[in-house]
């Protein structure tokens, strides 16, 4: 909310946390509508939220998206697991305008693991 205030200081803030579950942050996404906030940010992750359908948060997130808000979510909080360097610009594949960016010896692409997870239920 600081960084909000310090861009945007006449605008009305408001908070609701998400942290006790998947489902309570859902209903904190749709309180947070009607209450008439009109831009809602999060940066919570739930990992037992699945990956390849919408969860209960993204289904409340598509609810006040087509109420007319705009929703943003963090990519993620594990700072000292991400990717951090300099922009090295390199060409883009044909048909893509702009640059891309030079992962080391020309590739564009950015390399992760993705490890099996075990079920939590």
């Amino acid at each position: 909310m600081q960084i909000v205030h310090d861009i945007a200081p006449k605008a009305d803030l408001a908070f609701r946390t998400g942290f006790i579950s998947a489902g309570d942050m859902a209903q904190g996404i749709l309180a947070l509508e009607q209450a008439n906030c009109d831009v809602i940010v999060d940066d919570i992750t739930f990992i037992t939220e699945p990956f390849f359908q919408d969860g209960v948060v993204a289904q409340a997130v598509d609810n006040v998206a087509a109420q007319g808000v705009s929703y943003f979510s963090a990519a993620g909080n594990f700072g000292n697991k991400s990717y951090s360097a300099v922009f090295n610009p390199t060409a883009t594949p044909n048909g893509i305008v702009g640059s891309a960016h030079n992962f080391g010896g020309g590739d564009i692409y950015q390399s992760l693991t993705l490890h099996q997870a075990t079920t939590l239920w």
